[in-house]
């Protein structure tokens, strides 16, 4: 028997209701990775039975348990792993992507006890308006039924999301189906006029969108692309129901777009904790004994570097690239469209090796380490440059990280604030200072302004022990979400990374 290794998947997991079942074992390829759909259907669970005092439904907890997703304590399975798993099976230990459907069982139960003799006004109807000859009922009483049905299992989303979940996805209800004969199939025989069922639909659809907005939770919309004047387009019809797999080609798109674009919060804040306790310890700098006194007390210091040094890395700088040409879903990072009024400078191999000599030694060395007692390196190194109408809020960072900032520019654009929001009294921003800041004690903004500004944004992080201090061209990204194990293909480094993928052990 010869056997041909065809290389690792990554998992998606579908879980919940029926429609959860036209994705399962589904095998695709986006952009060069290989994607598994893994489905849970939970035949029999509504929106509305989520939560049971408080607690997740004993069934659902143990759907999440099988797959591996919480533990047998009900912790999320990725941060209390064994620290060797991701390094032995060669995958960084992340948050894993799970798209949830839920509330259709829930609509489907309002269809049968409203029958076909009642209609509402759908506030912004798009298309489906009111028939003058079936009772009316209020949009206020159908809207607080449909969210309270939603209620418990939108709180059981919260909780997860509240435990390190970053990586959830909740996907639209199906458009409605014309064929109001074939929809009587999943109602009790009960014949429904499809716009009713359609406008029902539609303000379910609003609830939960309305609650991924306002959680930063990604919702995956098909209607646009599933639907013809408000319905289900034949070509996606399946069984009066459900939609077919042509449909999941749909929602797929939007899926592993999402993975690559939406990664904020992803990284694992276990692992870094890892990773700060294994890097070799840092001796304090006897050259500037200020500066471990600045951070312990402000979390930022700051101060001129030379005119060599700041000669070097300004030199030969192009800023020409919109996007995030390395955007990837191990990877915290800004989408693969880039920002508006934003450009990169991609760095040629000599500035790196001259950026990585000029941060590991002397004052940049001590000014990145100030208050440190473990040895860093720069994940990402980024020449920017922000347009005079440009903003810009930096991304979420991992416990034991820090960032920096080399001003290429004189500019009074930055804003200093506490995590609490508190404004503080911003450092010179000069041409040739660079600061070096705590992003959990301090945020940094780019605001608006007449001119625009060139910089070098530095992510900074626990350096593992046996690595060399290297700096590396991300691109828009700012840290790896497992800082053991991690793509770099295609990003440049100095010196450079021997292979696509970072892979280091974690060790307690």
């Amino acid at each position: 028997m010869t056997i041909e290794p065809l290389g690792a998947v990554s998992p998606i997991h579908m879980i919940g209701e029926s429609h959860s079942l036209v994705f399962n074992n589904l095998l695709f390829r986006a952009e060069e990775r290989t994607f598994l759909c893994r489905t849970r259907f939970l035949a029999t669970l509504k929106a509305a039975d989520y939560l049971a005092g408080g607690n997740l439904d004993t069934g659902y907890a143990e759907a999440l348990i099988a797959e591996g997703i919480l533990d047998a304590e009900l912790r999320p399975a990725f941060l209390h792993a064994e620290p060797s798993a991701a390094f032995l099976a060669g995958a960084p230990m992340l948050a894993p992507p799970m798209v949830l459907f839920a509330g259709d069982l829930d609509l489907h139960g309002l269809f049968r006890q409203l029958g076909n003799a009642y209609d509402f006004v759908l506030p912004d109807d798009p298309h489906f308006g009111i028939d003058a000859a079936k009772q009316s009922m209020a949009h206020a009483d159908i809207h607080a039924h449909i969210a309270a049905c939603l209620a418990p299992f939108l709180d059981a989303v919260r909780m997860l999301q509240g435990v390190g979940f970053s990586r959830m996805m909740i996907h639209c209800l199906p458009p409605r189906t014309p064929d109001a004969q074939a929809a009587s199939n999943w109602t009790g025989g009960a014949i429904i006029d499809a716009p009713i069922r359609a406008k029902l639909t539609l303000l379910a659809n609003r609830l939960l969108a309305d609650f991924c907005a306002e959680t930063a939770i990604p919702f995956i919309d098909t209607w646009p692309e599933l639907t013809e004047a408000g319905l289900l387009r034949p070509e996606f019809e399946l069984d009066g129901c459900h939609v077919n797999r042509a449909s999941a080609l749909v929602s797929l798109d939007k899926i592993a777009a999402t993975l690559r674009d939406r990664t904020a919060n992803i990284a694992n804040p276990i692992r870094y904790g890892h990773a700060a306790r294994q890097a070799e310890r840092h001796a304090p700098s006897e050259a500037h004994p200020e500066y471990p006194l600045r951070w312990a007390q402000t979390g930022l210091v700051h101060d001129q570097l030379g005119a060599d040094a700041l000669a070097r890395l300004s030199a030969g700088l192009t800023f020409d690239r919109t996007g995030n040409p390395q955007a990837r879903p191990d990877w915290v990072g800004r989408p693969r469209a880039g920002q508006p009024g934003i450009t990169l400078a991609e760095p040629a191999g000599t500035w790196l090796t001259h950026a990585a000599r000029i941060f590991s030694q002397g004052q940049a060395a001590a000014l990145l380490h100030a208050g440190s007692r473990r040895d860093l390196t720069v994940a990402s190194a980024r020449p920017i440059r922000y347009a005079a109408n440009a903003t810009a809020t930096p991304l979420p960072a991992p416990p034991g990280t820090r960032r920096a900032i080399v001003m290429l520019s004189a500019t009074d654009r930055l804003t200093f604030t506490t995590s609490e929001g508190t404004p503080v009294a911003p450092p010179p921003t000069g041409h040739g200072t660079l600061i070096v800041y705590d992003p959990e004690r301090l945020h940094v903004e780019v605001n608006a302004g007449t001119e625009d500004i060139d910089l070098i944004e530095l992510a900074i992080t626990p350096r593992l022990s046996g690595q060399p201090f290297r700096v590396t061209w991300a691109g828009h990204c700012d840290w790896p979400a497992d800082p053991f194990l991690y793509s770099v293909a295609d990003m440049k480094a100095a010196p450079e990374f021997p292979e696509a993928i970072f892979r280091e052990r974690s060790r307690r």
